[in-house]
């Protein structure tokens, strides 16, 4: 019998539209963790933030954060491994970004520890949401110059803003060599987020890492948006919940129900 990595997203496709899981999901995964089905999720989320969502699901392999740059134990809350820009790498972004004027959050690690700087001398409408929500969150940081984003190791890079306002930098690094990107609509808001991480690190090379280590013959991941997409081309089932964007439904080798719906769970509850 071949042994299946499961790999679902989070916000949109296992989280309702109100940011939790149903009790339905959380027993539901439990149940087949339990059972030792391999089942984990993907996310652009830190584990911090993902977490206090899923805390109350038993994942016992590691979890995918940051859209892939980072692997975390979620029952602990920790942090395993850490893709990180090198010195040339933090050089060349900060030549080609620190003038074009754009509000967003820079993640450094700083003594084993993940610290969110943001520039004090500029904000928007998408960063003030950002930083009220995250206002008791003790990794944020206040810089007052913005030389203080681009200093230490550095591991993400988010740009928040208006779709045109971001475009230019789209371009700008679409094709260059140092970083990966997502380029998309906020899953609540209105506001457009450029997502900038170490080019090796993504969900799906995060997925294949998870597939070699633990001896998983084959994938099935489940997801809605265009950050999944990376993951669905290497999957041997692709499943976009019914909500998810058309060009990941085009990607897909099948649509199930909505995250309203349950649609991760109901699908894995054949499994039972």
């Amino acid at each position: 019998m071949k042994k299946t990595l499961y790999v679902t997203d989070l916000d949109g496709t296992l989280m309702r539209d109100d940011k939790s899981i149903s009790e339905y999901t959380k027993n539901v995964l439990n149940t087949l963790i339990e059972r030792g089905e391999g089942i984990t999720f993907a996310t652009a989320r830190s584990i911090v933030s993902a977490g206090r969502i899923t805390k109350d699901i038993r994942f016992r392999l590691p979890v995918i954060t940051k859209n892939g740059s980072v692997f975390a134990n979620q029952r602990l809350g920790t942090e395993v491994e850490v893709a990180s820009f090198t010195p040339s790498e933090t050089e060349e972004l900060t030549s080609l970004l620190k003038d074009q004027g754009l509000c967003g959050i820079v993640t450094e690690q700083r003594d084993g520890k993940e610290v969110k700087k943001y520039f004090t001398g500029r904000s928007n409408r998408g960063l003030d949401s950002y930083l009220h929500e995250h206002r008791e969150d003790k990794r944020m940081l206040a810089v007052d110059e913005e030389e203080g984003l681009w200093t230490g190791t550095l591991t993400y890079i988010v740009f928040i803003g208006e779709k045109e306002e971001l475009e230019p930098v789209y371009c700008l690094l679409k094709d260059n060599p140092v970083c990966s990107m997502v380029f998309q609509k906020d899953q609540y808001l209105d506001d457009y987020w450029i997502e900038l991480f170490p080019k090796e690190a993504s969900k799906a090379n995060a997925i294949l890492k998870l597939k070699e280590r633990y001896g998983y013959d084959e994938v099935v991941c489940f997801g809605d948006s265009i950050n999944d997409l990376s993951m669905f081309a290497l999957a041997d089932r692709a499943c976009a919940v019914k909500n998810a964007l058309e060009e990941v439904k085009a990607q897909a080798t099948e649509v199930i129900g909505s995250n309203e719906e349950d649609g991760v769970a109901r699908w894995l509850s054949q499994l039972l």
